[in-house]
């Protein structure tokens, strides 16, 4: 599998959850996550640095995290990281795992 339902968990927060330190996103939870009327807020060794007005923004908003602070991948985001670093920003920093692999070679 490639997202697993613990990497969104590991990604993204409810509000009144407890914050990891490594980068992540809180929402309020009150809608679904692809809802243009959520407020996502970017967190940082539990600190807010700002918030993101769309999913978009907010995906963006981690993996920027990981990359400006020099942040190792966390574990359960390593597949969904190291494809948007391959594919959608076109790095090649990290070695895909198997599951990246076959996706990228399903995207060519």
């Amino acid at each position: 599998m490639f997202i697993s339902q613990s990497s969104v968990v590991a990604c993204f927060q409810t509000a009144d959850a407890e914050l990891p330190l490594h980068p992540c996103i809180t929402y309020d939870g009150s809608r679904p996550l692809q809802s243009t009327e959520q407020l996502f807020k970017l967190f940082v060794d539990k600190i807010l640095l700002f918030e993101a007005d769309d999913l978009t923004q907010a995906v963006i908003s981690v993996f920027t995290a990981y990359w400006l602070f020099g942040i190792k991948y966390n574990e359960k985001l390593w597949n969904f990281l190291s494809f948007l670093e391959l594919h959608v920003f076109g790095l090649n920093e990290t070695s895909p795992r198997p599951p990246v692999i076959k996706l990228m070679k399903l995207l060519q």
